[in-house]
């Protein structure tokens, strides 16, 4: 065979070897890019999914503020207890404690279970009005009453101004909270009971003699109290413009009527189950009430008449309402109020 013969069957063999070795790694580069492709798809997918799980989870003690100084915060437990007597000193640690851990226990199982995402959920009905146990012949009182009521209790044991001014107004946001079927606006009042416990009433906040609820809360600072501030209290309570009725301790029976006088028992809808009772009373007790001129709205005409029989007697009467709230009458003291529209309805189912 000729050299030349050789030579150009050797070149042909080396071009066709790197034609054949240009398609292998082109393919290998391309399958290579569509893994990655599919790779970053996957991880884009993931992502997503990932932000859009995270909208829903709530977060119970989120803050980016600073906790107070040590100082600052023996200061203002100095402020908050120091007239008040030992004993009186001790009941309020322990119920603040209990009562910032209840709040956390109950913001923690509601969001996770989604019971009151819905304003309109009967969740609601049993979280503020109770329930009651046949089995036991028992009335278990509803989480967000006996929460507010803790934080009236709370309120009557301080002399410091700025402690009462911030403990109203957590007293009126629950209260907004439960008038709107609020999750959110319960979470801010923990706000409020969760600095006052860990940053004042039961400072230092990390001597835990039991597991809290979340380890987060000792160390986050909300910011949402007074006591910390160097300025004076406001000279007009937050809850001023505010009433609430005051009931009849004892209530052995509710009569509910459409007649103008509240002897009248004719025709009458007469209720002594002492668990309707109870949630007629918590309904009216956990409203917000501002008084009003009735001679600035129209010409009232009375829709019912509830006399609530006990100790003593008291009596309203719901006369009208509008698209945001109704009017009432409370014939024992003369006042008209104002009541949330809810409110308003929800006596009027009756």
């Amino acid at each position: 065979m000729k050299k030349s013969t050789i030579i150009l069957f050797i070149l042909i063999i080396l071009v066709f070897s790197i034609w054949i070795g240009y398609i292998i790694f082109n393919n290998f580069n391309t399958s290579k890019q569509i893994a990655s492709n599919s790779l970053n798809e996957i991880a884009v997918s993931s992502q997503k999914s990932d932000l859009n799980t995270n909208e829903n989870i709530f977060i119970l003690h989120k803050s980016n503020l600073k906790a107070p100084q040590n100082e600052l915060c023996y200061k203002a437990q100095e402020l908050a207890l120091s007239d008040l007597d030992e004993n009186t000193q001790k009941n309020l640690k322990e119920n603040f404690r209990a009562l910032n851990w209840k709040l956390e226990y109950f913001l923690l199982g509601e969001f996770h279970s989604g019971n009151l995402k819905d304003s309109n959920s009967p969740s609601w009905n049993t979280v503020i009005n109770g329930s009651f146990s046949p089995e036991t012949q028992t009335y278990y009182q509803g989480t967000l009453t006996s929460t507010l009521d803790s934080i009236i209790e709370l309120k009557k044991q301080f002399k410091n101004e700025k402690v009462i001014n911030d403990l109203t107004k957590a007293e009126i946001i629950l209260r907004e909270a439960i008038n709107n079927h609020d999750l959110i606006k319960v979470s801010e009042v923990h706000e409020i009971i969760h600095d006052y416990d860990y940053w004042v009433v039961n400072f230092p906040p990390v001597e835990l003699d039991t597991e809290p609820p979340d380890w987060d809360g000792p160390y986050t600072f909300f910011g949402k109290i007074s006591i910390f501030t160097s300025s004076n209290p406001s000279s007009t309570p937050v809850i001023e413009s505010y009433d609430y009725l005051k009931l009849p301790e004892n209530i052995n029976e509710i009569i509910f009527s459409n007649s103008w006088s509240k002897l009248d028992q004719d025709n009458a809808k007469i209720i002594k189950d002492q668990n309707t009772i109870t949630n007629i009373k918590n309904i009216l007790l956990l409203s917000s009430y501002k008084k009003v001129d009735i001679n600035n709205y129209s010409s009232p005409k009375l829709e019912k008449n509830i006399s609530f029989v006990g100790d003593t007697s008291y009596t309203i009467q719901l006369l009208l309402k509008n698209a945001n709230y109704g009017i009432i009458y409370v014939m024992d003291t003369s006042d008209y109020y104002e009541i949330p529209l809810a409110v308003y309805e929800k006596l009027l189912s009756y």
